[in-house]
């Protein structure tokens, strides 16, 4: 006789953020920015904390954008993403 040995199913990779309502986007960003807010930059360490936290910031900050329906309003505003994106990593060098 066969036994048939049932698997649960293959849950969805963790190398995404899970699926979040606006608001809860924008609660997360204002947090993140009030956090640089509060840092006084004045070591290399520092700096680098500072740019992660904005790193952060814009991965929730394309969480929203990916959440708009008009995809001009989307291009347009992951345009900006972008370009936050090139000014953190000059901040970098």
């Amino acid at each position: 006789m066969t036994t048939v040995i049932k698997f649960r199913p293959r849950q969805k990779s963790q190398d995404h953020l899970p699926q979040q309502r606006p608001l809860q986007v924008l609660n997360e960003v204002a947090a993140l920015l009030a956090q640089v807010k509060t840092l006084e930059i004045g070591s290399p360490e520092e700096l680098r904390e500072t740019l992660f936290i904005l790193d952060l910031a814009n991965v929730y900050i394309r969480l929203f954008i990916g959440q708009i329906d008009s995809e001009g309003a989307r291009k347009q505003l992951l345009a900006q993403s972008v370009r936050i994106n090139q000014l953190i990593e000059e901040s970098r060098s």
